[in-house]
């Protein structure tokens, strides 16, 4: 009974780093080279995404 309790507690503890894990590596790359890899395609809308007045577009 005991070890399979460790085995639970050891179970959950990994699948918890796990999402935060994945969790932080999406933000990361939703928040970094997301707008990165447009920027570099488009500087336009990356322009338009980091500037929201359409007419300070230069």
């Amino acid at each position: 009974m005991r070890h399979k309790v460790a085995f639970f507690y050891i179970l959950t503890k990994f699948i918890l780093f796990y999402v935060l894990f994945l969790v932080f590596f999406s933000f990361l790359f939703c928040y970094f080279w997301v707008p990165m890899l447009v920027g570099y395609l488009d500087k336009d809308f990356f322009a338009s995404m980091m500037n929201t007045n359409p007419e300070n577009i230069s």
